[in-house]
């Protein structure tokens, strides 16, 4: 959406880093490549369980699991500026709402832009 994009554009014009979340590997891979496109490769990486790319990038897309384990390991201290969490609707799922809880609570000094085509 242009709303996330423009999040993630304020954090490459600040020098500052942003996540931008999604629920499995496939879309953390589509959007990868799309923000390669519109910011260009050497501003974005990726992680998953499987892959990580140019992890020092100012934009990181990630599945919920990647950033709940960053906000779990490093808590208020984590590089982490901005977060885009796409398909929130996922924070209801008993098995993985975690993963999107997780972040909300353990980054305080982020801006969340929670983002879902379905609320359920």
């Amino acid at each position: 959406s242009l709303v996330a994009v423009s999040m993630l554009f304020r954090a490459v014009a600040e020098n500052k880093r942003a996540y931008y979340t999604c629920p499995i590997k496939a879309l953390v891979s589509e959007k990868f490549f799309e923000l390669c496109k519109s910011f260009g490769p050497e501003l974005v990486g990726m992680a998953t369980g499987d892959v990580s790319i140019n992890s020092k990038a100012p934009i990181i897309c990630c599945t919920a699991e990647v950033l709940a384990n960053v906000a779990l390991r490093d808590g208020s201290a984590a590089a982490v500026d901005f977060v885009v969490m796409d398909e929130f609707h996922y924070f209801s799922d008993k098995s993985r709402g975690f993963a999107w809880e997780a972040p909300l609570l353990r980054l305080p000094r982020a801006t969340f832009l929670l983002m879902s085509a379905t609320m359920g």
